[in-house]
């Protein structure tokens, strides 16, 4: 069996996608791609497997899996991230810079004349033509794929917890002053389908520039010195073209972003941006490391501070409002937001706690916070305040995390997922 590891976006960018475990045709561990030129055609079909991933849980999931007793949920806590986008400013500029690099040296490369190997040759004529369209106009703004993510988001919870809902007053939101997250709550009220529900109130977003230099410097440049280098030395020998470390970051990132922008709707949901295929899935996994270490350490940090959407500032809001008892409060809270403040409040909830945490000299399968499966984008958190049968007037809570139920092992006499209110409160973290 080989664990494939997210390749993708969550990372570091990152779209939404799930790891798997599974095994080749010929039930053999494929091998790392430094003596083939293009990936297999199973190699891409895994990479278009793991972007489904999300958009299967989005469209086709069933609700009933999650619920334990419908009506016995009393009241939603809802934390999401925004949904799938282009690039930012600086990575649109590291993307752009590469693809145009990579494209005029295989340029060079074809119309010399050459390259002997036919599979080469035509996957690098299908690519020297190639012209890059994100515009600075497009930075940060929702893709038609984010959009699509946000819609059914609010399809589902809407599915899940009706009963709940009586008008628009039932619902109260909260958002980032970023405009992709705004358009986030829009798709999602949309998709919720309830009228008379108010706009989110905006949170004003501080900067975490503590936080980012110590995670950059400490843990991702050692690795990003460690792992770009051996991809651009692999790839000189499959694709007889030099790159650099930079030209080599922004190409395995173009894999995502171009992907995401051409999935628009499910006619194009198995859409591939061709340079997913440069790379093997063993560098994928490589890549998927780095944004391990981001968000792991972002998440752990304690200088992450940004007023409300920071993660102390939420849960002091979230413990409050799970004593709330007032029948006139909303049953149902959602706050809109990044992904770096949702990695920081499942730290502070006690969440993904590692027995081993993740090294910047590399991959360890024994750690296990996957990034794909933290904070993707769309990425949701559902704290459900629930009374049980036979439990009198105990009153519960559960935690799910894109609707995998979480164990919360750290909350006493703690079963099936369900924390006694109380307990909860006082989580790890909170105690001090």
């Amino acid at each position: 069996m080989l664990f494939l590891s997210s390749f993708i976006v969550s990372s570091f960018l990152l779209v939404a996608s799930v790891p798997i475990k599974g095994q080749n045709p010929s039930g053999t561990t494929p091998k790392h791609s430094d003596t083939s030129t293009v990936p297999h055609d199973h190699d891409v079909a895994q990479l278009q497997s793991l972007w489904l991933s999300l958009l299967r849980i989005l469209l086709w999931m069933k609700p009933m899996r999650y619920r334990l007793a419908a009506q016995s949920t009393r009241s939603i806590l809802y934390g999401l991230r925004h949904g799938s986008r282009y690039p930012t400013k600086s990575q649109n500029k590291l993307i752009k810079n590469a693809v145009e690099n990579f494209v005029e040296k295989v340029k060079k490369l074809v119309d010399g004349g050459k390259i002997t190997d036919p599979e080469l040759l035509k996957f690098l004529t299908s690519l020297s033509g190639y012209k890059y369209t994100i515009t600075s106009e497009q930075e940060e703004q929702l893709t038609e794929l984010g959009k699509m993510e946000l819609l059914e988001s609010g399809k589902l919870q809407y599915l899940r917890y009706k009963h709940l809902i009586t008008d628009g007053k039932s619902v109260s939101m909260s958002s980032s002053n970023a405009q992709r997250v705004r358009k986030s709550a829009a798709e999602w009220i949309k998709g919720f389908g309830v009228s008379g529900i108010a706009p989110p109130t905006i949170i004003e977003q501080e900067h975490e520039k503590a936080a980012s230099t110590v995670v950059r410097n400490d843990y991702m440049k050692p690795w990003k010195k460690i792992y770009l280098p051996r991809i651009s030395e692999s790839l000189k020998k499959t694709l007889q073209v030099e790159l650099t470390n930079d030209d080599v970051l922004g190409l395995i990132m173009m894999c995502p972003f171009e992907t995401s922008i051409l999935r628009k709707d499910k006619t194009s949901s198995t859409a591939l941006s061709p340079f997913c295929k440069i790379f093997s899935m063993d560098q994928f996994k490589d890549f998927a490391w780095q944004g391990v270490l981001d968000k792991y350490y972002r998440g752990t940090s304690k200088t992450i501070s940004r007023n409300g959407l920071s993660p102390t500032g939420y849960t002091k809001d979230l413990y409050s409002r799970l004593i709330e008892s007032k029948e006139s409060s909303p049953k149902f809270y959602a706050l809109f937001s990044h992904d770096n403040e949702m990695a920081g409040i499942f730290h502070v909830l006690g969440l993904f706690l590692q027995d081993k945490v993740p090294s910047p000299k590399a991959p360890d399968d024994s750690v296990t916070y996957k990034t794909s499966e933290v904070v993707p984008f769309a990425a949701r958190l559902l704290i459900e305040r629930m009374t049980c049968k036979h439990s009198g007037s105990l009153e519960f809570v559960r935690v799910l995390v894109n609707n995998a139920v979480q164990p919360l092992k750290w909350c006493h006499g703690v079963k099936n997922g369900l924390c006694e209110v109380k307990e909860f409160i006082k989580g790890p973290l909170h105690k001090a």
